[in-house]
């Protein structure tokens, strides 16, 4: 038997025996007090003999006349009823201090037991608690553990994007983009969905980012796209967008329009089974100032015709992205 089962076992069986000890405590007094009514009966008995045969001889001691004959004899009478009263008194002490004795003994043995039981169990408690606190940090070190031996096997996608286009073209904007997707993992990425767009805002772009990417979740149907370790996927982007349309911002005496491309890969891994992985990133089409200040802004009214040379893709920060 597994000594934890034995240490329950004791005690509760320590606890059972202090309240068996109580219940015979309460026997053991409704048996003396019967005892002790009998035994008073039984002394009464005697003590009537005893007073009948002392009564006796009193009256036989006394005489004279008639009035101090019967004053002798009530004298004689009332005395033995104060000996029966006295030897009653006496008796009924003595039964007492018996059951007294008793009653401290077993009800002292009995806080003995019930506390050596409540101490038993106590400890039990603690231990189980103690036990299950232990399995459970156990099991956060193996949760932890396969953890980083999943992240360290699994796939790892990353995005780049190279600018190719940026130009006015019949009253629109032609943006062309060649996104790189390579996987840096040693597992090959499987089941590969891609999600792209370009967003052209007033410079609100973590909110316009994130109300897009939070619309995107894994495909229903299983992907065919799948990039092994070490290979890069590329994906061509091209868009069209009238000058017209879009949300011009104004300050400085001007109206411009700041593009944000916004690029989520959503796949898993060959050793992570159903489990889902994304990246999400955000660039900002840049063009190089004299003072090395990036400038992300497009003006109204201005013709561009940028190639690859002339701009780069500047990443905006974002924070709790994927990957």
């Amino acid at each position: 038997m597994p000594t934890s089962h034995w240490n329950r076992g004791t005690a509760i069986g320590l606890s059972s025996l202090g309240i068996f000890l109580s219940v015979g405590l309460l026997i053991a007094g409704s048996y003396q007090m019967g005892w002790s009514v009998g035994s008073n009966d039984s002394k009464s008995e005697s003590v009537r003999s005893h007073i009948e045969g002392g009564t006796d001889d009193r009256i036989a001691r006394c005489s004279g006349e008639a009035e101090l004959l019967q004053e002798c004899i009530s004298n004689a009478l009332s005395e033995d009823r104060m000996d029966q009263r006295a030897e009653a008194n006496l008796n009924a002490q003595r039964q007492m201090a018996k059951w007294s004795f008793w009653v401290v003994a077993i009800a002292g043995l009995s806080f003995i037991v019930t506390s050596i039981g409540t101490i038993f169990l106590a400890s039990q408690v603690w231990l189980t608690r103690k036990a299950v606190k232990d399995a459970g940090e156990s099991t956060k070190a193996i949760v932890k553990a396969n953890e980083i031996a999943e992240a360290a096997q699994r796939a790892w996608v990353g995005i780049e994007v190279n600018p190719i286009i940026f130009q006015t073209l019949d009253n629109a904007f032609r943006v062309e983009l060649d996104v790189l997707f390579q996987n840096f993992g040693k597992s090959p990425a499987t089941n590969v969905s891609i999600r792209l767009k370009l967003l052209w805002t007033k410079g609100e772009n973590q909110d316009l980012a994130r109300k897009w990417w939070e619309e995107i979740e894994p495909p229903d149907v299983e992907g065919r796209a799948l990039i092994l370790p070490g290979d890069t996927l590329k994906f061509p982007f091209w868009s069209y967008q009238a000058r017209n349309f879009v949300p011009y911002a104004e300050g400085n005496a001007r109206r411009y329009v700041v593009p944000l491309f916004v690029v989520s890969v959503l796949y898993q891994s060959s050793v992570t089974g159903d489990k889902w992985f994304r990246t999400d990133r955000a660039f900002s089409i840049a063009r190089p100032r004299p003072d090395s200040r990036a400038d992300v802004t497009f003006d109204e009214g201005v013709e561009y015709d940028l190639r690859g040379e002339d701009m780069f893709m500047e990443q905006v920060t974002f924070t709790n992205l994927g990957d």
